[in-house]
């Protein structure tokens, strides 16, 4: 939500030069939007399946309606240049390291292949159903972006001149250079943004539904109180509204110091990484322990041992460089405060764990036992 937020303050800049941005217009946006998908969630959660394939429908409009503008009326850079020359926006004098440490800038392009693990309790057969639809996921919108990522490039023929316009979104000054109108801009910038919102909705559902799931396993403070559930519209309604509080309550922070806010959405890169490197380690080293994984019904097969080889590898390379900053030479308010943060909520967690989680904690699979138990007998 904080993307899609500042991305709306650079649109009205784009459409309106007067415009001058404060910091609590992007807190107040935030929340706007933190507002409209709590609510969203709550009065229509049960359509949730029959909007996202609306959604879908937007995205693949806006989609082919970008990608045939840019490739239609674009300025085209020459095939040498596009696969040949590098930047070093950073100043790192190396190439090789400034290409490392933009690779945490597509963590998140990871976050939606496993989205539908996140609400596969609410999945029909989600056995099988959730991997197909993750590998699914990662053929098309793989396939999609990668043929975004090379129209972009080709478009592309003042680099410099696009950062200097803005270092923030370049992609606004881009599509002002390809369609000569602050208007068509403006629109296509808006389609980016709508796809932002789109996608705000069902993150803030399927956070919901972590939440949930941790409180239901114990695995978090006040655990009771997380695990209500409501009646009436069938879902985590308390989980639902906490997610919504501490959305808003972190978007205040930017008020007060926006280099604080932006220390702690730094932590956010630096968390996907870990997840997907803790699960998949875990994962690796069961196959060698000699216990056999639990039964499944969707497996790689032989390719298992090595794509989890080759997927930990490059978690490995994105952690360490997450928490390096952007750009040098390095001040306060440029500093990639992952570091603190993400060692801070690792003492948290341990301590939590150590004082209080051990003895209540349920493990899922114990859950997952105690039902086919129940269910045999």
């Amino acid at each position: 939500m904080y993307l899609v937020g500042i991305s709306t303050l650079a649109l009205a800049a784009q459409a309106n030069p007067s415009y001058v941005e404060k910091d609590w217009h992007g807190t107040l946006v935030v929340i706007g939007y933190a507002v409209v998908a709590t609510l969203f969630n709550t009065l229509f959660g049960r359509q949730l399946p029959k909007i996202e394939v609306a959604m879908l429908v937007i995205h693949i409009c806006g989609f082919v309606a970008v990608l045939t503008t840019l490739w239609c009326l674009g300025p085209k850079a020459s095939a040498h240049d596009v696969f040949t020359q590098f930047s070093d926006g950073g100043g790192w004098s190396s190439n090789a390291a400034a290409t490392l440490i933009s690779l945490t800038g597509t963590v998140f392009a990871l976050v939606g292949a496993d989205s539908a693990v996140h609400v596969a309790e609410e999945v029909h057969d989600a056995s099988r159903t959730i991997p197909r639809a993750m590998i699914g996921t990662i053929i098309i919108n793989g396939l999609s972006g990668f043929a975004m990522v090379i129209t972009a490039a080709f478009c592309i023929t003042d680099l410099d001149g696009l950062l200097m316009e803005s270092a923030q979104f370049p992609t606004i000054p881009l599509f002002f250079q390809v369609t000569g109108s602050n208007a068509g801009a403006s629109v296509m910038f808006a389609i980016i943004i709508l796809m932002g919102w789109c996608a705000g909705l069902t993150i803030e559902a399927v956070a919901s539904r972590q939440l949930y799931a941790f409180a239901r396993d114990r695995a978090v403070p006040f655990s009771s109180f997380l695990t209500h559930i409501d009646k009436r519209h069938s879902i985590p309604i308390r989980a639902l509204l906490v997610c919504f509080t501490l959305t808003a309550l972190l978007s205040l922070i930017n008020i007060g110091s926006p280099v604080a806010f932006n220390a702690i959405v730094s932590l956010a890169s630096v968390a996907v990484v870990s997840s997907y490197l803790i699960s998949i380690s875990c994962i690796f080293i069961r196959r060698f322990s000699g216990v056999p994984l639990p039964p499944h019904r969707w497996s790689l097969g032989r390719l298992g041992a090595p794509i989890n080889a080759i997927a930990i590898a490059l978690m490995l390379v994105l952690w360490v460089f997450a928490f390096f900053p952007l750009a040098t030479p390095v001040t306060a308010s440029t500093l990639n405060w992952a570091p603190v943060i993400y060692g801070g909520v690792v003492v948290f967690a341990l301590a939590y764990y150590l004082v209080f989680a051990r003895k209540v904690y349920i493990p899922p699979v114990t859950l997952i036992k105690k039902v086919d138990i129940e269910t045999e007998s």
